[in-house]
């Protein structure tokens, strides 16, 4: 058998924005973190991918085991992400896709940058769009992969 295999996992609902903080506590989490703590006892790594902000939700992540997941977010403020999470999970993605799809190549590098500076520190981040990049323009997606290929593979 090969490697221990990441399972993705779309959380189109989990937002801040979907339900309220009383909801998510009640009714989303205890039964998403069951399935999350099955799976890790099985061996896989849990890989959901946060769609919005989930900017009010990152402390449950806490109660997961250390090492145990990899959260690639959509639009959550990565500096509170990697401030929470810094010592339990590996963070991934936030490189917006309307500045892939509307911005410069130099934004796109500046935001590379910043990510891959706070983020990157001590490891446990993957500079990642914050979702698919089928509407990129090909400038940006290449400074973004070129930026950190040069700047931040192995900060």
């Amino acid at each position: 058998m090969g490697s221990t295999p990441l399972i993705m996992m779309p959380l189109h609902k989990g937002s801040d924005g979907f339900m309220s903080s009383e909801q998510y506590e009640k009714f989303y989490w205890p039964t998403f973190k069951q399935v999350m703590l099955k799976m890790i006892n099985e061996g896989l790594i849990p890989t959901p991918f946060a769609e919005g902000l989930f900017d009010t939700r990152l402390e449950y992540i806490t109660e997961l085991p250390k090492g145990s997941t990899v959260w690639f977010f959509d639009r959550t403020d990565m500096h509170r992400a990697k401030d929470v999470l810094r010592d339990v999970c590996c963070i991934m993605g936030n490189v917006p896709i309307t500045m892939i799809a509307t911005g410069t190549p130099d934004q796109v590098k500046a935001h590379c940058k910043d990510l891959i500076d706070y983020c990157g520190k001590d490891g446990g981040y993957i500079l990642s769009p914050g979702t698919q990049i089928d509407d990129g323009q090909e400038e940006t997606i290449r400074a973004m992969v070129d930026f950190t290929k040069e700047y931040g593979v192995y900060r």
